[in-house]
């Protein structure tokens, strides 16, 4: 007998056509539809993950399925209408016969499955818990990434602070004050280089959910992620080419003032940041030329707006006498402050008005031509700023404050320098000799300085449309030079260079992501790109590259680029990790973790003791707090390090016996939607045996009937 259709004249036409839509979503044609498309979908994530026999090496790798197909609207689309489709197949066949139990538990399951995977999807969570052995640790760290933001109030004056010049207190750490505002800004760039996407066509990747563009604009704080590499790595960045002609024409009026012969190249690379660099580059970074006369030609990179601004604006004014002992300039909070060193004694200090700082002479050696400062704010560990004379290319500033400085000494070397140490400076550069600043400023342009002790002759930007530039033409022994090649560094002596990715090698896990910023607070731009933090200490990130800090009208913000952290709400001390190779070789066969876990509130209880953990047998744990139950697999490790070296001593000090030590990586797994996921695939299979016994009673029925 034929089911009754709900649908009558009668009824208004919003009603008959939800009623309508009802039996559309119920028929068995969108069934077949929804379900070959599932099948086809199943094949292309076969095909991406490299599940097909003799297709491993054309695989994009898990990581490209989730997000170019698990976690897209279109596959979320396709498994709403699948729910509707079966929901509304049962709902229309309301009230059930006993015929149809079969029927109706194995769409059940099916329900019950979906659900499942929605819980799933939803509060899953995968992360990974580093933990070195002897040690503890109940912080996971996930996949996903946020960007962090902390807000500083300008101090008030540190003219008054307790610290002492005598202080050994570590002044690089950073510590950071209480009044710090913190927002989180999630970010998914995806699991590739943003340059990548559009280069295949087996999945329009285009269309996956990933975050670019402005990702904040608030209360004058502007965040924008202008470019995302995934897996890159930091090269050398091309030496900028000048041309240098050293006998310009005296004549100002015959071509320009310069001379058609006698040109020269020269080749300059600027220096990298302190962790950029690599032993067998440092003796190549050349970041000064000798020219005649003992002038030298000086090129480096800035990190930021401030740091060009502070360039520019360098110059000792004409009512600044240097002194004998020399003057900084240092630019800070956008203002400029001129401090002789004549009269200003070791351990005095002096306020820097209107930003909220002041500075402490440390020393001033006027034998090594370099003087350090001390950088105070109240309530904040002290700041180190080294500046040197000659060698301004090599100076350290205060990027967290954004102070930059600038040490300006005139003169012969000072008397009491042997002649030997005199001959032997002078063989390097003549440290009181005239010299040529070259910048990369913050906008990836050129700017340059001529100094001629005592005075700052020219500041200006570089014309790079083959216009030469003349030097000291006032002392009479110009040099004219110009820009042959230039290419922009993305940081200081280095250039991001993407790794393009290709089927059969996935992104590298091991490389931090490199994420293009432009962070604008109170109409004050920066653009720079940052590194992912990744610590398994927990520790605060030290490095320029990690860090961002853009100054603005009374305030600062500091940028960071973290993974997502996860309280587990239990302790897991590493007793021992057990590695095992392969005979002969260097790959390790197998590894596991002894482990024991801790209630946080509780330290005498113990959750797990002595458990053994692998690859393949996890250990189950339940939070006592959220009640969420994690398994814990073997993941991976790292190591080992042996006494003498650095992370060796850092966390077991120098008294322990130990020969090595590992640091052991646990997954961490929570799967909230595990229960029904199972219950559904054991209705399903209870619904399938029902189907197949029902159908085997009817026909013996029929036969026992004569049928």
């Amino acid at each position: 007998m034929a089911r009754p259709k709900p649908r009558s004249s009668d009824q208004s036409v919003w009603v008959r056509f939800l009623l309508r839509l009802y039996e559309g979503l119920a028929s068995l044609k969108l069934a077949v539809v929804l379900i070959a498309a599932s099948a086809l979908l199943l094949a292309v994530v076969a095909l991406v993950d490299g599940k097909f026999s003799g297709r491993e090496n054309q695989s994009f790798g898990t990581e490209a399925v989730l997000f170019g197909i698990y976690r897209t609207w279109g596959f979320v689309a396709l498994n709403v209408l699948l729910f509707s489709n079966i929901l509304c197949a049962l709902l229309i066949r309301f009230p059930w016969r006993r015929s149809q139990t079969g029927f109706v538990v194995l769409h059940g399951g099916i329900l019950v499955l979906l659900a499942g995977c929605l819980l799933t999807r939803l509060g899953g969570i995968e992360a990974n818990l580093p933990v070195f052995e002897e040690g503890s640790a109940h912080t996971a760290y996930q996949s996903s990434q946020h960007f962090e933001l902390k807000v500083y109030p300008n101090p008030e004056t540190a003219v008054s602070d307790p610290i002492r010049s005598g202080d050994k207190s570590d002044a690089s750490a950073v510590q950071e004050p209480e009044a710090a505002e913190t927002i989180s800004v999630p970010f998914d760039p995806g699991p590739f280089n943003w340059s990548d996407y559009g280069q295949w066509y087996l999945l329009p990747w285009r269309l996956a959910q990933h975050d670019r563009g402005v990702l904040y604009d608030r209360d004058g704080i502007r965040l924008e992620v202008l470019d995302y590499c995934r897996d890159s790595d930091l090269r050398p960045a091309p030496p900028l080419a000048l041309r240098v002609n050293l006998r310009p024409s005296p004549d100002a009026s015959q071509s320009g003032g310069i001379s058609p012969g006698d040109w020269e190249t020269l080749e300059l690379r600027a220096p990298a940041l302190p962790e950029l660099r690599f032993a067998q580059e440092m003796a190549r970074e050349e970041s000064w030329a000798e020219l005649p006369g003992g002038r030298q030609i000086v090129f480096w990179v800035a990190r930021s707006t401030a740091e060009t601004d502070a360039f520019r604006d360098s110059a000792p004014g004409k009512d600044e006498p240097l002194g004998k002992a020399g003057r900084v300039v240092l630019l800070a909070a956008g203002k400029r402050y001129s401090l002789p060193l004549d009269g200003w004694n070791p351990g005095q200090r002096r306020p820097l008005e209107g930003s909220g700082l002041a500075v402490e002479l440390a020393a001033a050696d006027l034998q090594q031509r370099q003087v350090t400062l001390w950088v105070l704010a109240a309530g904040e560990p002290r700041r180190h700023l080294l500046l040197f004379a000659d060698k301004p290319d090599r100076n350290i500033h205060d990027e967290e404050h954004a102070v930059f400085g600038t040490y300006w000494l005139a003169g012969a070397s000072p008397a009491g320098q042997t002649r030997k140490e005199s001959e032997a400076l002078t063989a390097t550069r003549r440290p009181d000799g005239p010299r040529i600043d070259v910048l990369q400023g913050a906008d990836r342009k050129l700017y340059y300085r001529t100094w001629n002790p005592p005075r700052v002759e020219q500041i200006d930007a570089v014309p790079l449309k083959g216009r030469p530039v003349e030097a000291f033409r006032a002392s009479g022994n110009p040099i004219a030079w110009e820009v042959e090649r230039f290419v922009p560094h993305d940081l200081p002596g280095r250039r991001v260079k993407p790794n393009p990715f290709a089927p059969g090698k996935p992104p590298r896990t091991t490389v931090p992501g490199r994420a293009l910023v432009q962070v604008t607070v109170d109409g004050r731009r920066e653009q720079s790109w940052i590194q992912t933090f990744e610590s398994v200490t927990g520790e605060r990130p030290r490095a320029p590259i990690e860090r961002k800090t853009v100054a603005g009208d009374g305030r600062r913000v500091t940028l960071t680029l973290r993974h997502d952290a996860l309280d587990l709400g239990f302790l897991v001390h590493l007793h021992q990790f057990d590695r095992r190779l392969d005979p002969g070789s260097a790959m390790p066969s197998e590894y596991s973790s002894r482990v024991d876990v801790v209630d946080l509130d509780a330290p005498g209880d113990k959750l797990a003791e002595n458990a053994l953990i692998t690859l393949n047998e996890p250990a189950s744990v339940s939070d006592p707090k959220s009640g969420r139950c994690y398994r814990l697999y073997q993941s991976s490790f790292q190591g080992p390090w042996r006494r003498g070296q650095r992370e060796y001593h850092r966390q077991l000090g120098d008294k322990s016996t130990r020969d090595e030590l590992f640091l052991s990586v646990l997954s961490v797994n929570y799967d909230p939607g595990r229960p029904l996921k199972y219950a559904g695939t054991l209705l399903i299979v209870a619904g399938l045996v029902i189907v197949y016994y029902m159908r085997a009673y009817g026909r013996k029925t029929r036969v026992t009937n004569g049928e």
